[in-house]
């Protein structure tokens, strides 16, 4: 379990209540996903590949799509 303080945790419960802010957060979520998957595409598209900056787009694209399922969870 994250160490919240008392104010975080009832923030939270706040959040978890509230569809609109929630389908803010989660679709900005999804957006951030979707332009690192393709900054990872691009750097694998073309030789010699930037596997590294692809790997680190990757991760990123990898986080925000699961962020907000942690942040719901917590």
């Amino acid at each position: 379990m994250m160490d919240f303080s008392d104010l975080e945790r009832e923030v939270l419960e706040d959040l978890k209540g509230s569809t609109h802010l929630k389908a803010v957060l989660e679709k900005f979520c999804e957006l951030k996903a979707d332009e690192y998957r393709r900054a990872c595409a691009r750097n694998m598209a073309h030789v010699p590949r930037d596997t590294e900056s692809a790997a680190d787009y990757a991760a990123k694209a990898q986080a925000y799509a699961t962020f907000m399922q942690e942040l719901m969870e917590a």
